[in-house]
């Protein structure tokens, strides 16, 4: 498998499991009084992406996750 084909996949996973933390934080953790909002480290595997594979593919990432979100 090539590389470019290894850091796709990874990071469509780590996208699958940033998503999971944050449909799970909004279910169990109710909204606060003021519209705030805790998060189970939802960021955390898109900020594993951008430390593993670079600046460039962690904005690209991170773009794509703020589109999915």
């Amino acid at each position: 498998m090539t590389t470019k084909t290894k850091r796709l996949t990874e990071s469509a996973m780590l996208l699958a499991v940033a998503i999971l933390l944050e449909l799970l934080s909004k279910t169990f953790i109710p909204e606060q009084p003021f519209g705030g909002q805790l998060t189970i480290v939802s960021m955390l595997p898109v900020v594993l992406i951008s430390y593993r594979h670079g600046l460039k593919w962690g904005f690209l990432t991170s773009f794509t996750y703020a589109l999915i979100e």
